[in-house]
Formats: structure tokens, C-alpha cells, sequence
């Protein structure tokens, strides 16, 4: 598919955001993530309890949002037909609504092959109202539904496809609404049942006005793939594109800004679930390095899976949003650097050079030293780390503040900073980790940035003399002015 079609029939079907954050120059040293159409595990034994609302309003008129959408259900209650048919001990509640002001609906609890025949035939029957779509009434009976009837229901969840375009009147007290269920922990606390909530947005880059639907499922997504008129399928593995292989997770974005001028710093927030990969990432320990993000558009159902990219920077930092359940993201795009000044050098006492970095010219072999993981004592999970006794007996424990720590895990290098230390215990900016399987554990200097330690400590690794000739701040600087004014900076 060229782009120009590409770019022609992007709002025909259903939009695959896929989104690629790289932490490090080794091919592993990524995280891969979709929000596309997923591929859900349904169970084969027990009751389950399945709720398909499908908007109607207005806007699904566009760019055969409705048909879509309405063929998307149809296909999986085609599957939900055919295993019926091959087990008909199995139990499905099943409830489809459609809604533009008012919702219709049509059930079968328990379902039967004959009556999903009369669903399929019913809901073929429906076309586009000329009004714009309630959200409040189409989720007010779902809620009700679920919260009466599901308490001993194992498997219970709500597809909710929609344009995204909704009378804003109603967004609000939809939200309220939902809220409960897609919010586990509260949801524990004032008796709700929790549900899987799918949204599946039809064509339409903006989903602000869905996004209260936030996809938290009770049992695990696990998959990616081509929507293939079904919503709810058999499980299949994730999806490999090249190198990469893409995770199917709860992940949202708000829409993209760009002005197109140099330098600017449009700020670009993502949410992921407490317990993503990424959000777990940033929980335990502080990036080591820097945190690049590429995101690629395209549709579920391209032959070609061509995505374009639309969006490339960086990740600045990342928090927990408690009520929410969620981890928020914010991101700069690259073009965000344009704006930075180019090199120059401070007026200043302290020293500014980047320690063992190119201008420093430290010598790191010199600052190491290492020992045996077997005697010295620490956690995994812990960031402190107990060093031999007798270690700081030739070199000072003080030289290793603000140093580094290092060890091997397979071909990887795992790196800390020494944030302090305290006798025999060093506290590290990161859990230890596997450590212990490591040969040698590494420890190297930290610098105050003083010429006195330069001078007395730092070797230079060129002429392996005294480093003070590389020392990065000016500590010639009078402090004392002739005029007696003493200056507050120094």
C-alpha cells in the first residue's frame, strides 16, 4: 500500500498505534507496545458474560464506521456460534445494544446457536441516526447489568465500539459511571465486580472523548494480530515485526501537537497500567540512560502492514497516577533539542566536566577496584550493597561517593551510581539485582568536582601523572573583591 492510499483510507478502519521505546544500543534494549485490535483468550469452560455496545450516532456514519464495527461484533458472535455448535455445554450470557439517543438491545441468556442466528439477523438491521451518540444511556444498563448479575460469573467482559465522537454533555456522567469497574482497587472496596472493558475505536485519531474506557482487563491480553472481522478470537502469540515483537496492552496517548517550528516542546503524555514493563521500569530504578520513543500509525487491516511514523523523541520522566491505577509518561519530540544552546564553558569554581568523560580524562582503570559477590552481602531486590571487610582499608570509603558500580549479567553491563556510603554499605540509585551471579563486582571513584581531589586523588589517564591539568572550573576565581565586595556566588 504507497502512502497516498495509505493515507486515503486510514479512517476506514481501525487504527493501530504501535509504540517503540529504546533504552540502550543492544537489540534487546527495548520495549514494544500496541494498542491495536487484540486477540482476547475467552475461556472454554464456565459461564461467561458478554456485553457488545455499538455506537450508531452520527459520526459512524463516516467513512463506514458503523458497517465496520457492526461487522466486527457479528464476526465474533459467528465464533461464539461455532463453538456452541462443537460444545454445547458451554455457557454464554450475551447482551448486544445499539445506541444513538436511545439504546435498543437484544440478549440471550444463556445463548443458543438459533438465538445468535436472530442477534446476527437484528443487528443487520440497524443503519446511522442522524444524531450524535449518548454515551451516558449506553453505559447506565451495562453497568447495572454486570454489577446484578455477574458476582459468580468467572469471565465477564464489554466491547464497546464507538467513533469516539459523543454529545459532550454526556461524557462526564458516563465517566462516573464506569469508573468503578475498570478501577480494581476501588472497586474491591465498595462491593463492584470488576470487568474487562475492550473499546475498540473506529477510524478516528482522536479518542478523548473514550477514553474514560480505559482497557484493564481482569485476565491477561495476550496478543496482537489483523482484527479479521472479529473482536474476541482464540488466542494466537504476539506479533513479531522484524526484530521487534509488539506486546498487545492497555496503552493510550494524548493526540499529537505540532506546529512544525524548530525547537518546539510539545509535550506529549502516555498512560500505560501499573503494571507494564515500561511502568515497572521506571519504578525500580533511575533510567541509566536516555529513554527514546518512536511511534508508528497504521490500519488493523493493511495487507501490507505499513506503518508510518508520526511521532520520535524522548521520554523525560514518568509518574504514578493513584486514582487512576495508571503510570503516566511525558515525552518531548526530538525537535525539542533545536532549542538547546551549543557548547560552552561556565565561569565557575566547580569543576563541569562529565566524570571519566572525554574532557575529564580520568583514568577509570586506576579509580577500580573490584571483589568476589561471594563475600559481600546484599538482597536482589535491595539497593544496598555491603562490601567486604577490610576493602576500604588502602582506599578511603569517601572516594566513593557519587562513584559508579558495575558488574556482568551474561553480555550485558549493569551500571549504578553510589549515592552514599555508610561504613561498609554502599547505597546504589538501583536494585542489585543478579549481582550476586556475577564474577567481580566493580567499584570506581566518584569526584566532588574540587581541584583539590583532581590534584591529590584523579590520575590522568593520558600521562598517568596528577589530573589537575584537566580540571574543568576556574579555581583561580577571586572571591574577595578589592573594593570589598565578596561575591554571594562563590
Amino acid at each position: 500500500m504507497t502512502l497516498e492510499a495509505l493515507a486515503e483510507t486510514r479512517d476506514q478502519g481501525l487504527k493501530v498505534t504501535r509504540y517503540v521505546f529504546r533504552h540502550g544500543p543492544n537489540p534487546s534494549d527495548y520495549f514494544a507496545f500496541t494498542d491495536g485490535p487484540r486477540d482476547v483468550e475467552m475461556p472454554t469452560s464456565g459461564r461467561s458474560r458478554l456485553y457488545f455496545s455499538l455506537d450508531r450516532g452520527r459520526h459512524m456514519g463516516e467513512r463506514n464506521r458503523f458497517n465496520i464495527g457492526r461487522s466486527a461484533i457479528v464476526g465474533t458472535l459467528t465464533t461464539i456460534r461455532n463453538r456452541l455448535s462443537a460444545n454445547p455445554s458451554l455457557i454464554y450470557d450475551i447482551i448486544v445494544e445499539v445506541f444513538a439517543e436511545e439504546p435498543a438491545r437484544m440478549g440471550a441468556q444463556p445463548a443458543t446457536v438459533a438465538r445468535i442466528n436472530e442477534i446476527i439477523a437484528w443487528l443487520n438491521g440497524f443503519t446511522v441516526a442522524d444524531v450524535p451518540a449518548n454515551y451516558e444511556t449506553a453505559v447506565t444498563f451495562a453497568s447495572t447489568w454486570f454489577q446484578n448479575t455477574s458476582a459468580n460469573v468467572p469471565y465477564r467482559a464489554w466491547v464497546f465500539v464507538t467513533s469516539g465522537f459523543g454529545a459532550d454533555a454526556t461524557i462526564s456522567a458516563a465517566q462516573k459511571i464506569v469508573a468503578p469497574l475498570v478501577n480494581f482497587q476501588g472497586s474491591d472496596e465498595v462491593g463492584f465486580v470488576p470487568v474487562d472493558i475492550y473499546p475498540v475505536t473506529v477510524g478516528i485519531r482522536d479518542t478523548r472523548n473514550v477514553r474514560f474506557l480505559h482497557n484493564t482487563p481482569h485476565f491477561p491480553i495476550d496478543t496482537l494480530e489483523a482484527l479479521n472481522s472479529t473482536v474476541l478470537t482464540d488466542r494466537v502469540d504476539a506479533v513479531r515485526r522484524g526484530e521487534l515483537l509488539f506486546q498487545s496492552v492497555p496503552i493510550s496517548m494524548d493526540p499529537i501537537k505540532a506546529n512544525g517550528s524548530p525547537g518546539e516542546k510539545v509535550e506529549l503524555k502516555i498512560k500505560v497500567t501499573k503494571d507494564n514493563p515500561i511502568a515497572l521500569y521506571y519504578r525500580d530504578q533511575i533510567a541509566q540512560t536516555r529513554m527514546l520513543l518512536t511511534i508508528h500509525e497504521g490500519q488493523a487491516d493493511d495487507p501490507d502492514q505499513q506503518f508510518v511514523l508520526v511521532w520520535t523523541g524522548r521520554v523525560l520522566s514518568s509518574r504514578r497516577l493513584i486514582l487512576e491505577n495508571e503510570v503516566e509518561l511525558t515525552a518531548v519530540p526530538m525537535t525539542s533539542a533545536f532549542k538547546r544552546s551549543g557548547l560552552q564553558r561556565n565561569y565557575q569554581y566547580g569543576c563541569n566536566n562529565v566524570l571519566y568523560g572525554d574532557r575529564c580524562k580520568a583514568s577509570l582503570a586506576a579509580a577500580t577496584s573490584s571483589f568476589d559477590p561471594a563475600v559481600a552481602l546484599f538482597s536482589p531486590t535491595s539497593r544496598i550493597l555491603t562490601v567486604p571487610s577490610g576493602f576500604f582499608s588502602v582506599r578511603p570509603a569517601s572516594r566513593y561517593i557519587g562513584g559508579l558500580c558495575w558488574w556482568q549479567e551474561g553480555k550485558t553491563t549493569i551500571r549504578r551510581n553510589i549515592v552514599r556510603v555508610d561504613g561498609l554499605n554502599l547505597l546504589l540509585d538501583g536494585p542489585i539485582g543478579q549481582a550476586y551471579a556475577a564474577p567481580r563486582i566493580y567499584l570506581a571513584y566518584g569526584c566532588p568536582h574540587t581541584p583539590d581531589f583532581c590534584r591529590t586523588v584523579h590520575i590522568n589517564s593520558e600521562t598517568g601523572s596528577t589530573n589537575i591539568v584537566n580540571y574543568g572550573g576556574a579555581d583561580l576565581i577571586p572571591t574577595t573583591s578589592p573594593f570589598r565586595f565578596v561575591s554571594s556566588y562563590y
